[in-house]
């Protein structure tokens, strides 16, 4: 327990500045999409509004959608730059500790900063979103967003395997990848449009978890170049 005490502190320590600005960020930006709403809602009618969701698909929080993608990618950036490319990594793979859970531990920390940096932001739409739609809105809220945090979440992994990688080719291979799994994720032609397939998109993140373990592995023995 104090080993998960030292790396929340350390990592916390690092990566405190850039998630509160990266909070701040998405809250702002939240806003300004409500405050459109609210201008929109001044000189329409509520059964127009609603109706422009039914009909055409109008959802005032669209735009935030890469805001999840930009704040996973840039704190796994940060988190594992400076350690990969200094080589500060290794440290770890002399604590009295295994090496898979030390980087699962820094990754479930990376993630839990970038959950919280994202969340309040969905928060601020589900409040807003209550004076001028009615309940069954805030679920299609909660399915119509929910891919978008698995975009973050994908950003986040498939960043620290980059980093970790030392290999070129690899790392090419890693960044093509990526961006064919997480494009697939912005297809957003009506709300709901992955609703289906939600319990796969949580079984790919919790399964994705393992994907810097193998940079990291290769990292350890040597194999990368």
């Amino acid at each position: 327990m104090r080993y998960l005490n030292a790396f929340c502190y350390k990592e916390w320590i690092k990566l405190k500045s850039v998630a509160g600005l990266l909070l701040a960020a998405n809250i702002c930006f939240a806003l300004y999409l409500c405050l459109k709403l609210r201008y929109v809602g001044n000189f329409y009618e509520g059964e127009q509004i609603w109706g422009s969701w039914i009909a055409k698909a109008y959802l005032f929080y669209t735009p935030y959608r890469w805001l999840p993608l930009i704040s996973g990618t840039l704190l796994g950036f940060l988190q594992f730059h400076e350690e990969s490319k200094n080589h500060r990594i290794r440290l770890l793979f002399h604590l009295p500790l295994n090496e898979e859970k030390a980087i699962l531990w820094h990754e479930l920390i990376g993630l839990a900063l970038m959950l919280a940096t994202v969340l309040p932001a969905l928060l601020v739409f589900a409040v807003f979103s209550t004076f001028y739609f009615p309940a069954e809105f805030l679920g299609n809220l909660v399915i119509t967003s929910f891919p978008w945090l698995i975009g973050g979440i994908f950003g986040y992994l498939f960043m620290a395997l980059f980093q970790m990688e030392g290999y070129k080719r690899y790392r090419v291979v890693y960044l093509l990848l990526g961006y064919g799994l997480i494009r697939q994720l912005y297809y957003l032609d009506f709300y709901d449009t992955y609703a289906r397939i939600l319990p796969h998109l949580t079984i790919a993140a919790v399964l994705f978890l393992c994907l810097p373990l193998l940079s990291s592995f290769r990292y350890r023995k040597g194999l990368s170049q």
